[in-house]
């Protein structure tokens, strides 16, 4: 686990975070913790159901961990961290990231070379302008997070609009 945790550190070194390598990460660490609670089991108490009980509160605290952590939004910050000290950033990616990265996005245009700059409004004004999709306006589909990037994007419409053409 300790090899494959530090082989996918380096990964994300040289290619910046995604999703997938993320929750690699974090599963690697709930593995770790599991494995713990396992040996404890074996070598200091031997009954069955205060082990499953523990592992049962580790996976908890794991999904709620991950739940508040705010995954994209952390993934946003993390290669926009990486851009800043190497210059190297995937545009794609971070554009097609969640509503819950838009406001960590929208923070960085300042920071962002005009090409690469140019490019990501591009991608925020086309995500814009599918807010008006038919999936968007039914009730079910509304979320804090599609609410505040609304807004977010709204806020920024006239700057977003002068790239539409790009």
């Amino acid at each position: 686990m300790i090899s494959v945790f530090i082989r996918l550190s380096l990964y994300e070194d040289a290619y910046g975070f995604t999703t997938l390598r993320l929750y690699s990460h974090a599963f690697i660490i709930l593995l770790a913790v599991i494995f713990s609670l396992l040996f404890y089991k074996i070598y200091q108490d031997n009954r069955e159901s205060s082990f499953a009980f523990r592992v049962f509160i580790s996976i908890v605290l794991f999904l709620a961990i991950m739940n508040f952590m705010n995954p994209d939004a952390f993934i946003a910050r993390k290669n926009i961290e990486r851009f800043e000290a190497i210059g190297k950033i995937d545009i794609n990616y971070l554009g097609s990231l969640s509503d819950d990265a838009i406001p960590v996005v929208i923070e960085t245009l300042g920071i962002l070379d005009q090409d690469t700059r140019k490019d990501l409004v591009h991608m925020l004004y086309q995500r814009a302008q599918n807010r008006d999709a038919s999936y968007y306006s039914h009730w079910p589909s509304i979320n804090l997070s599609r609410i505040k990037a609304n807004n977010i994007l709204e806020s920024k419409k006239q700057e977003i609009e002068t790239y539409k053409y790009y």
